[in-house]
């Protein structure tokens, strides 16, 4: 059995799937391994070059940076997400964040590891973007977090979702704008201290795992904080991304 599917089986367990389509919510006989209906998967709208290099947004354009990735001095090496935020991405997301469909993520990860496949990016430390305590506690879970777990899974990678700590409840940024999110997060991210050992990210080159990119705010503020406590470089993931958030 594939570290995919004994993940799958896993999930299956605790989070139990319906037979249906999550999408179409409609039982039937092209159902994928991952959870979705081969009709709905061909509706998705995933993200194909030319993309922006730095950020992964799709682009007009191969191989230059986008007008966002050209004003901002983004921290994280690359990024890359698998969809555009489109009404039906956004709902699934919705769906996984905040009513508690952790079913939803065995798709996602799927998705993921497609990406991961096609960008070959080596890395030594799988590192979800955390939630702040109370929020965790409130949603019951941290959505990011099972993400990167299963990417942990399947690649055999390391995962660490206990270092990189946030230390501030920020309120939620949907509404902000690239300064006001920039503000908001500042100083809201930190790595735990490590009594005086060798920092646990010191060299190591790290996979940032979330599951929205819009201006890149959160990913920075984590960048750096890992950059700081020694990590050698950092690549981002993420689930989607778009311009209406």
């Amino acid at each position: 059995m594939s570290l995919q599917e004994v993940w799958q089986s896993f999930l299956d367990i605790i989070y139990p799937r319906d037979i249906r389509c999550p999408i179409c919510g409609v039982k039937r006989d092209d159902m994928l391994s991952w959870g979705v209906c081969q009709s709905c998967q061909s509706r998705l709208p995933f993200i194909e070059p030319p993309i922006c290099p730095k950020c992964g947004r799709m682009m007009l354009i191969d191989n230059r940076l986008c007008l966002d990735c050209q004003q901002a001095n983004h921290a994280f090496y690359k990024g890359i997400s698998i969809f555009e935020f489109s009404t039906e991405v956004k709902g699934l997301i919705h769906r996984y964040k905040y009513r508690g469909e952790k079913h939803l993520s065995i798709p996602m990860i799927h998705w993921m590891m497609e990406g991961l496949k096609v960008y070959r990016w080596d890395f030594d430390i799988i590192v979800p973007v955390p939630l702040h305590p109370s929020r965790e506690r409130q949603r019951g879970f941290n959505q990011a977090k099972i993400l990167a777990q299963g990417l942990s899974k399947n690649t055999d990678i390391p995962l660490d979702s206990k270092s990189l700590i946030r230390v501030k409840n920020t309120p939620h940024q949907t509404k902000l704008n690239r300064q006001e999110r920039k503000r908001n997060l500042q100083y809201a991210f930190r790595v735990k201290e490590t009594d005086g050992k060798l920092k646990v990210f010191q060299d190591k080159v790290i996979l940032l795992v979330d599951d929205v990119y819009t201006t890149g705010s959160t990913a920075d503020q984590c960048s750096r904080v890992l950059l700081d406590s020694g990590a050698s470089k950092v690549y981002l993931i993420t689930l989607a991304t778009g311009a209406n958030f």
